[in-house]
């Protein structure tokens, strides 16, 4: 998730109090449903959250064709509006060029032949593709399902073929009708990979891509409504979404400027987006994210400014983001709840912080001892640094803990431990 699961649960849990039982409890199952789609529950809840403090909102209600938009907000004040959400990924294009499915069987390939993980590079080459609505960048890969096929049959080989004496690097070149890549395998080995391809993701045809795709979506879906309507655009990740780049904040614009020209009944379009900023440039320990909005309306659209009004206090509201969307995106794929302070720690002394999480899972069994010392990297075999297990170390010297503290968190709890002086307890008298 983008936000912390404690405050999408208090977000629920407001929710409770001004919503039916039934509508929550199908915001819950939309979030524990293992998939992308839980990012969209989750922005939903969130949105809803904050509108309800500072007006009336009701989900869902049937319009005269059957279709039901997500809000009717009031703001009891004179202001009303129809708006409905969508959460805007890049899956699909993810899919039609699979790069990073192609480095991950690629790297699962070099570790099974047995050669280093680090210091290879290589790049992908790109293609334009013309359609009957323009040029679109396509990567120069086979199709998602026939990557392996690919590696086992076409680079397999190579990286098994044996080096002229005194020969380090393995090179590979394919330009055909099948693919076109380079790449350059280190068999001494390096500390980093480096992989390049062209950027597919920029919308080439202004009303082909994700961005475009999904508000026409909620055009039908808000088509008969009466009064101001809006659509609010979630970041799933999508680089067309992100501040980062202007690029990206002018390729949005002029997505949204074209759907309007061509639907002129939505009053205006609300994109937000997560971004990751760093408080020093060299400093990448201080990654904190935040989040973005861009407002867009038709220009005929005389009530831009209240609805502005409202949605600065929705966005003031939010909780503070934890991860950044490309990372919620692969979290939201994955069961369970998160790592939390998984295999992170501090020592200080005779005091030792670790998550609340895994202790929990080595006292209630779930977790094996063995497995505990690996997540922390503690009694390892190498002979050259041996970090031992601090428990294990204190209970050794015949030291107890003395006091125990917890440190809330957002998705986790630090727990901290600190041990006394010998105690004759658990040792010989001294």
């Amino acid at each position: 998730m983008i936000f912390s699961r404690r405050a999408i649960q208090e977000r629920l849990n407001l929710l409770r109090q001004h919503l039916k039982s039934d509508e929550v409890e199908n915001f819950a199952k939309r979030l524990n449903k293992v998939g992308r789609s839980r990012l969209s529950a989750m922005w939903e809840v969130i949105i809803i959250s904050s509108l309800l403090r500072t007006g009336r909102v009701d989900i869902e209600q049937e319009l005269s064709n059957g279709r039901r938009p997500d809000i009717l907000f009031d703001d009891g004040k004179g202001l009303a509006f129809f708006a409905d959400i969508t959460c805007v990924s890049d899956e699909g294009l993810d899919k039609e060029n699979p790069i990073e499915f192609f480095n991950e069987r690629l790297m699962e390939t070099v570790s099974k032949l047995g050669l280093p993980l680090g210091g290879h590079a290589g790049r992908v080459e790109s293609k334009r593709v013309t359609t009957s609505r323009g040029q679109k960048v396509v990567l120069r890969l086979p199709a998602y399902s026939d990557i392996p096929k690919f590696i086992s049959e076409r680079i397999e080989p190579k990286l098994k073929a044996p080096l002229r004496p005194g020969e380090r690097y393995i090179r590979i070149s394919i330009d055909d009708e099948q693919a076109g890549l380079s790449l350059i395998i280190d068999t001494v080995g390096g500390q980093f990979n480096s992989f390049g391809c062209t950027s597919y993701d920029r919308p080439s045809i202004v009303d082909r891509n994700p961005l475009f795709n999904a508000l026409r979506a909620k055009y039908k879906q808000l088509k008969a409504a009466e009064g101001i309507k809006g659509i609010i655009v979630c970041d799933g990740d999508s680089k067309v979404l992100s501040s980062r780049n202007a690029h990206n904040v002018e390729d949005a614009c002029l997505v949204c400027n074209e759907f309007f020209r061509q639907h002129s009944s939505i009053d205006f379009i609300l994109i937000i987006s997560v971004d990751e900023r760093r408080k020093s440039p060299l400093d990448f320990r201080s990654v904190y994210r935040v989040v973005n909005a861009k407002m867009a309306s038709r220009n005929e659209f005389s009530q831009l400014k209240e609805i502005e009004r409202i949605f600065d206090l929705v966005l003031k509201d939010f909780p503070k983001p934890l991860n950044s969307p490309v990372n919620a995106a692969h979290r939201a794929q994955e069961s369970g709840y998160g790592l939390g302070h998984r295999g992170g720690y501090r020592m200080s002394g005779r005091k030792i912080r670790l998550s609340s999480k895994a202790v929990m899972e080595v006292l209630s069994g779930r977790k094996s001892i063995d497995e505990f010392n690996s997540d922390y990297e503690w009694n390892g075999n190498s002979p050259d640094f041996r970090i031992p297990n601090p428990f294990e170390r204190n209970l050794d010297e015949g030291r107890l803990p003395v006091k125990v503290t917890i440190e809330a968190g957002d998705d986790d709890d630090w727990i901290e431990f600190e041990f006394g002086d010998k105690d004759v307890a658990i040792s010989e008298f001294y």
